[in-house]
């Protein structure tokens, strides 16, 4: 995930095996990276 001209982020996502084929796991992963956007913004 680009954050800016010079910086990234990356985020690797593993759903649990009750998950697995019930939610989906892009989705999941956009709630996480969105999540740690929000915080690393905040922080800043």
């Amino acid at each position: 995930m680009g954050t800016s001209d010079t910086q990234t982020v990356d985020i690797s996502v593993d759903q649990s095996e009750k998950n697995i084929g019930k939610n989906d796991p892009c989705e999941a992963a956009r709630q996480v990276t969105a999540m740690v956007l929000g915080n690393a913004k905040a922080g800043s």
